[in-house]
């Protein structure tokens, strides 16, 4: 049934990022992390279970008919109980039947990412599918979501533009970033530590970037973007002057009102030998933080956030468009599903009946009604059993066709009704 399908799940946008840890089930030496599912799965007490989690997002989702509720408080005590120092509550987001199919189907079409359009999260969740269903985890419910789910995807990317142009500042910033030649082996310098450097540190995680520095004026914030990227050094801001800046990137955004790059701090970052390995620099701040002079004295090229925003709001229409197409999508694709998930009710309420009438057929010929039909002549024996051979299969094929038939009914009922509300709330 539809309404066995449930989601828990917390994203980037619900939560900082230490809290979405928090969430996470742990992946211990002892224990491991399919071992921990395995535990959930039976102290919950759930079907089903299919666990996600990126950098950005932590989801579970759940075949059982017990209620949300339950399933809701069983989670979040197991997950205290695993972490009894963590600030775990109950701010998970929750999803029902219908609507956790669509906000599944819209994770794995990424209308639910941090960048959407983007392809990495289709990976991501058959990578997590498979080891759910590997493992046990997962079973012919999830298959079915997911097989959906990947269809779905797939459609909205093969029928719309959604992944050709970037609407966030971040997202442009880093694509040009892209264009410019970054490698994972480049060495890339952060100055700031706020949110919006931390969207761009996931960037860089996702990139799997291998050399980055970060400087902030605060330890707490510098902490965090080491948990994004946990291979990066951390510096106070203080210390900028002493490292050396002539890297190949430099990005930076930061709150303070006076300029954070001059060219008496590259001079002295760089004992004067200038910026000749730096290919480029993203400067995401408001007001700017790289002074105009680094510009001209050292011919670097800078990316500007007021150039940004000007390419980000011209995106923006188009996107729209493409968010609205993909939205009908993901409709008919859920409709869809759900005749799927009926059918397969029906055919599953009915798996038994063929092999219950054939047996009942059997002994009727070969027991109850043996002794006279043994007296009949050959040709009315043959004739018996065709019609026996007939009626078996009517009473297992007619009571199918006619569930199939009220089942039709009642979905274009519904459906009459919905359009009916839809156009008196329009009215």
């Amino acid at each position: 049934m539809i309404d066995h399908y449930k989601i828990l799940t917390l994203t980037f946008s619900d939560a900082r990022l230490e809290e979405l840890s928090d969430y996470l089930i742990a992946d211990s030496p002892e224990t491991g992390e399919v071992t921990a599912l395995q535990s959930l799965k039976m102290e919950l007490g759930v079907e089903e279970l299919y666990y996600l989690h990126t950098c950005n997002r932590v989801l579970y989702l759940f075949y059982s008919p017990k209620s949300l509720s339950d399933i809701h408080h069983g989670l979040i005590g197991y997950l205290r109980r695993q972490a009894p120092d963590s600030k775990v509550n109950f701010g998970l987001k929750k999803y029902a039947g219908d609507d956790a199919v669509q906000h599944f189907f819209e994770v794995a079409s990424s209308l639910q990412s941090m960048v959407v359009g983007e392809h990495e999260i289709l990976r991501q969740v058959r990578e997590a599918y498979e080891k759910c269903w590997q493992n046990g985890l997962a079973g012919d419910q999830i298959r079915i979501l997911f097989q959906s789910a990947l269809q779905t995807a797939k459609a909205v990317h093969n029928k719309t533009r959604i992944s050709e142009k970037a609407v966030s500042v971040v997202s442009l910033a880093m694509k040009k970033l892209r264009r410019l030649g970054i490698h994972p082996q480049d060495e890339v310098i952060l100055i700031g530590a706020g949110d919006t450097m931390q969207k761009v540190g996931r960037f860089l995680q996702e990139w799997k970037m291998e050399k980055v520095k970060i400087f902030n004026r605060s330890w707490e914030n510098l902490h965090l973007m080491q948990q994004i990227l946990p291979g990066a050094e951390i510096h106070l801001l203080e210390e900028l002057p002493d490292h050396d800046l002539n890297v190949p990137f430099i990005i930076t955004c930061t709150s303070h009102p006076d300029f954070i790059l001059t060219s008496e701090i590259i001079d002295s970052s760089t004992g004067g030998k200038g910026m000749a390995g730096c290919r480029g620099i993203l400067d995401l701040a408001v007001p700017r933080d790289v002074h105009p002079e680094v510009i001209t004295d050292y011919g670097l090229k800078v990316i500007e956030v007021e150039s940004l925003r000007t390419v980000a709001e011209k995106n923006k229409d188009f996107r729209k468009k493409e968010m609205l197409l993909a939205g009908k999508i993901i409709s008919a694709e859920l409709e869809s599903f759900r005749e799927k998930v009926h059918r397969r009710f029906i055919e599953r309420a009915f798996r038994d009946v063929p092999s219950r009438v054939y047996a009942t057929r059997d002994k009727a010929l070969n027991e109850v009604y043996k002794d006279q039909i043994e007296n009949l002549d050959p040709q009315s024996q043959d004739l018996i059993r065709e019609i026996v051979n007939y009626m078996a299969d009517k009473c297992i094929s007619i009571p199918m066709q006619t569930a199939r038939k009220q089942y039709i009914a009642i979905r274009k009922a519904q459906s009459m009704s919905t359009k009916q509300s839809d156009q008196y709330k329009k009215d």
